[in-house]
C-alpha cells in the first residue's frame, strides 16, 4: 500500500507524482497521460479536490476548485488560443 510521496507509472503510460495515503492519492501531486493532458493540484481519496491547474494537450487550461473529482466553484479557462474567461461551475458543468 503506497503512503507517503512517491510516484507511480500505469501501464497505458498514465503517471502520478505526489502524496499517497492507504494506497490513494492524498495532497498535491501531478497525473500525466499519455495524450499530454495534466492536471496539477490537490487530491482526496484518489479525486481531485482543492485548487487545481488542468491543463489540456491543446495548451487550453481550466484553474480552478474541485470537488470529488469534478470541476466545482470559480475557475479561470483559457482556451488554446490564449483567451481567458472567469467561470463558475457546478459538479462538473459551467
Amino acid at each position: 500500500v503506497f503512503h507517503g510521496a512517491g510516484t507511480f507509472a500505469w501501464a497505458d503510460g498514465r503517471r502520478y507524482e505526489g502524496q499517497w495515503s492507504r494506497g490513494a492519492m492524498e495532497g498535491t501531486g501531478i497525473f500525466s497521460w499519455p495524450n499530454g493532458n495534466r492536471y496539477e493540484g490537490g487530491y482526496k481519496q484518489g479525486k481531485k479536490e482543492g485548487g487545481g491547474t488542468f491543463t489540456f494537450s491543446s495548451g487550453a487550461k481550466h484553474e480552478g476548485q474541485w470537488v470529488g473529482g469534478l470541476r466545482h466553484g470559480k475557475a479561470v479557462v483559457t482556451s488554446a488560443s490564449g483567451l481567458q474567461h472567469d467561470s463558475v461551475f457546478s459538479t462538473g458543468q459551467e
